[in-house]
């Protein structure tokens, strides 16, 4: 009886273990690292919307340099810091253009590892951005916005 109870709590241990670790992914460098396209919500579901002016929001972190396109602007922001804790991970930037810059954050959590989404925090933004890896891309739908003047199908 006291085996079949020890044998009982390790399982309840695993299982609280196991369930735990896929609600709070952690991520790596190696995670964050490559390109990412800021997702929209839109009736009900997710996807990529190309406004008809600009490009959509997209992120690049190569080497020691974040790149941002903004639409029509490009930020380029050379990481001096970066750290990980409770499944946030963040950086430190300075935008390499401008003199004198401050040290501005970044950060960044994962919200569903299975289809490479993650909210990115940039510069002290009330509200995140929803941005998806570009490997997962082809799982959301694009919507392109016509610009005036142009022929309807």
């Amino acid at each position: 009886m006291k085996l079949l109870s020890i044998s009982f709590l390790g399982c309840v241990f695993v299982l609280i273990s196991c369930g735990s670790k896929k609600d709070n992914p952690q991520l790596t460098e190696s995670d964050i690292r490559g390109s990412w396209e800021q997702l929209t919500y839109q009736d009900g579901k997710w996807i990529i919307f190309k406004p008809c002016n600009a490009s959509n929001m997209n992120v690049t972190w190569r080497g020691d340099t974040l790149l941002i396109e903004w639409g029509q602007e490009v930020t380029a922001e050379k990481i001096n810091r970066i750290s990980s804790a409770g499944g946030k991970f963040s950086l430190e930037g300075i935008e390499v253009y401008v003199t004198g810059a401050a040290a501005r954050p970044i950060h960044i959590e994962p919200v569903d590892s299975m289809k490479g989404v993650t909210r990115w925090w940039l510069y002290e933004e009330d509200e995140p951005r929803f941005l998806v890896r570009d490997k997962f891309k082809a799982g959301y739908p694009v919507v392109e916005e016509k610009c005036e003047g142009e022929d309807r199908d």
